[in-house]
Formats: structure tokens, C-alpha cells, sequence
């Protein structure tokens, strides 16, 4: 944003269009992404009436395959915004860069039969234990490691974090400077 690369501009989107959004105002913004900094309540009201149903968004969340994808809307993904977990911004870091790999093709997306049956045994697992909330479908919270242990598994890294001390890898916390070898560095902005 301040080396004038990435444009912030605050506003009520009305609709998606092929190259951007139309807001509210009337006014059409071109954009390569929209992030919907929506706050705590979720609504998925941006989207078209259509679109909105074909995410099947039930009365306890979004459910998604890895909490990233949905099942039967091709060319949309979710970061950051359908998981809550102890280590936010480590989980949201995670997940830009296992759908990065995903995006560029150094990882196949899986056959929308198991992203079903995927999500599916989630929303069994949750539904079994975890009290009714309208955010249960992105809850993570003390499965976070494990969830993170998924994303790598899926990019090819190695999902135990504490190299060869197997002592810290079973009784150590993890922390997000295990995973700082996740993400590349560019060495422009190292």
C-alpha cells in the first residue's frame, strides 16, 4: 500500500462484474483481487443471489475444503476470512501460500468428489462435539497445529516443525517462527 502498488478503497460492494465490483454508490472499480474486510458479522450478501446459494452456507457457517475452497463454485477461494484458530495470522500465512502453489499448478487440486467428501466428514466432526455457533464451520482454534500440519502435507513440507529435537517436537509449543520457512522471501524485500 505505501509504495503505491496495492489501492485501499473503503466501500459497500453491490456486485461482482467480470473485471472488478460495482459499489453501492454506482461507482465500478476494475480489480485482480477484492479483500472484504467485513468485521465480525458474516454476510455473504457481496456475492449474487446465485452465487450465494451455490456456496450452500448453512445456519453454523461456510464449510470449505481445507477451510480455503468451496465445493461446487469453481474460481473463488476464501483466506483468512472462514478459519479462526490460535495462530491467526501464522494460519492466514499458510494459506496464501498453499493456494499460491495451487494457483501457479505446483500442486493438483483434488477431484470434487473428495473436496466433498472432505468437507463432509468436517461438518460430521464439528457438528458431533462442538457447541452450535453460526462460525462453527471456520472454527480451528486447538486443532490449529493440526490443521497446519494438513496445508504442508498437501504443499510436500515437512509438517514436524522442530527438525530433529524430537523431544521439542512432542512436548515444545509451537510457535510461528517454525513455520518461517514456509513462505519464500523474496530477496528483493529481504
Amino acid at each position: 500500500v505505501s509504495a503505491g502498488k496495492i489501492q485501499m478503497i473503503q466501500g459497500e460492494i453491490e456486485k461482482f462484474c467480470e473485471d472488478g465490483v460495482i459499489l453501492k454508490n454506482g461507482s465500478k472499480l476494475e480489480a485482480d483481487v477484492v479483500v472484504a474486510g467485513t468485521g465480525f458479522l458474516k454476510k455473504y450478501t457481496f456475492f449474487d443471489a446465485e452465487l450465494e446459494k451455490q456456496l450452500g452456507v448453512e445456519e453454523d457457517g461456510l464449510y470449505l475444503y481445507r477451510h480455503i475452497l468451496p465445493s461446487n463454485v469453481p474460481d473463488i477461494a476464501f483466506v483468512g476470512s472462514e478459519s479462526a484458530s490460535l495462530s491467526n495470522i501464522t494460519t492466514f500465512a499458510i494459506q496464501s501460500e498453499w493456494l499460491a502453489r495451487l494457483l501457479s499448478g505446483d500442486m493438483k487440486q483434488p477431484e470434487p468428489s473428495m473436496i466433498s467428501d472432505e468437507i463432509n466428514k468436517m461438518k460430521e466432526w464439528k457438528r458431533s462435539w462442538m457447541p452450535f455457533t453460526t462460525s462453527r464451520a471456520g472454527i480451528i482454534l486447538a486443532h490449529w497445529i493440526h490443521y497446519h500440519d494438513e496445508l504442508l502435507k498437501d504443499m510436500k513440507i515437512q509438517h514436524r516443525r522442530k527438525g530433529s529435537n524430537y523431544f521439542a517436537e512432542i512436548f515444545a509449543p509451537y510457535e510461528p517462527s517454525d513455520y518461517r520457512d514456509v513462505m519464500p522471501v523474496s530477496s528483493k524485500n529481504a
